[in-house]
């Protein structure tokens, strides 16, 4: 018989109301960065024909990715915050015979290091994947009409 565990995984993230709108700007903030590295090549061939205005969307660029850092923290802090309210409220009802079983450095190794990986996990994979994927369609794209135009 098969054991299930992404049902229970699911619904934990479920009940810790993950902050969607931080995870949200942040994979649109990693488009638009992904988009601006792509266009990068081009601005760094007009800052050195003597373009000087092209410096500002390298600027442009530098905040978005700061932003972009930001926002992914604020994420991350209140998706750890979260699920560690939520493992509290979990522990705090186990019975007792839990807690003569297991080690306390396991339970606070738990409740610390891996939600933190969890927030991690969670607030940075959808941005990062759909920037990535993104970069390298465009980047197809480019080379595609590049060579055949």
């Amino acid at each position: 018989m098969k054991s299930y565990i992404w049902k229970p995984f699911f619904h934990m993230l479920h009940q810790a109301k993950l902050p969607y709108f931080h995870i949200l700007l942040y994979t649109l903030l990693s488009l638009l960065g992904s988009q601006l590295y792509l266009l990068f090549p081009s601005y760094t061939q007009q800052i050195m024909a003597g373009n000087i205005t092209v410096i500002a969307v390298v600027m442009g660029q530098a905040m978005i990715t700061s932003i972009n850092q930001f926002v992914l923290s604020v994420a991350s802090a209140k998706i750890t915050l979260r699920v560690r309210e939520l493992l509290w409220n979990h522990i705090v009802r186990l019975p007792v015979p839990f807690f003569e079983l297991r080690h306390s450095g396991g339970l606070i190794s738990r409740v610390t290091e891996d939600t933190a990986k969890l927030s991690d996990l969670v607030a940075t994979f959808p941005g990062n994947m759909l920037s990535s994927v993104y970069g390298f369609y465009s980047w197809g794209n480019y080379q595609y009409f590049l060579y055949f135009q």
